[in-house]
């Protein structure tokens, strides 16, 4: 005849009943039910009885879940969502057994979808966010491209008035050198030997005085 067990059935219960404790529990209360079952449930305290042994096993992995406030946040959540069904939703860090749920009726998968009547001028002219007004993709692409065209067209415009201006520069410099040019040939050629010897000699000297004033 095998050993009568005196464990309960944990395989139904949540975190909170295998430790016989309600939600809104503290930490303490977490930390000092579980070594009080562990004591009592413990396998060398029951040994030989199998569904002891895994009634402890549940209360160490209930202990191990509700005695850090991360990993009881989520399961509150967890909580949440099978007692009041599934939602599409963001949870926040609000404190155990008060997690709230972020929710934008605007989004698809987190609307009422018993009110879609209520959507429908909604979604086809707006973005999610009333007052921008929905267009076609079609409109969309070809204001793209407008906005390309125009850029290409103002960087040409941009690129021509600087190549215009360098040209226009460089032709002035190149006339005024030809016609310095001319104007040294043509005395060059209608003036005597001396006279040309001469007119160097006074401009090597005004060039030193203007470098040494």
């Amino acid at each position: 005849m095998g050993v009568q067990s005196k464990s309960p059935d944990f395989s139904s219960k949540t975190h909170y009943q295998v430790l016989n404790l309600p939600q809104n529990c503290s930490f303490k209360d977490v930390r000092e039910s579980f070594v009080k079952l562990s004591k009592e449930y413990h396998p060398d305290r029951n040994l030989g009885d199998t569904e002891c042994q895994k009634s402890f096993v549940r209360i160490h992995e209930a202990y191990t879940v509700l005695s850090k406030p991360q990993s009881r946040q989520l399961y509150d959540a967890t909580l949440m969502r099978r007692n009041y069904g599934a939602y599409s939703g963001l949870e926040t860090n609000a404190p155990p057994g008060r997690v709230h749920v972020w929710r934008d009726e605007s989004i698809h998968s987190m609307r009422d979808r018993s009110r879609d009547a209520n959507y429908a001028n909604f979604e086809n002219n707006y973005y999610g966010i009333k007052g921008i007004r929905k267009v076609s993709n079609g409109t969309i692409v070809l204001g793209c491209i407008f906005v390309i065209l125009a850029g290409i067209g103002m960087h040409y415009v941009v690129f021509r008035t600087m190549h215009t201006k360098a040209l226009n520069h460089l032709k002035k410099k190149d006339q005024e050198n030809l016609d310095w040019y001319n104007e040294v040939r043509r005395k060059a050629l209608h003036g005597t030997k001396e006279e040309n010897i001469e007119r160097i000699k006074q401009k090597l000297e005004n060039d030193k005085k203007s470098s040494n004033p």
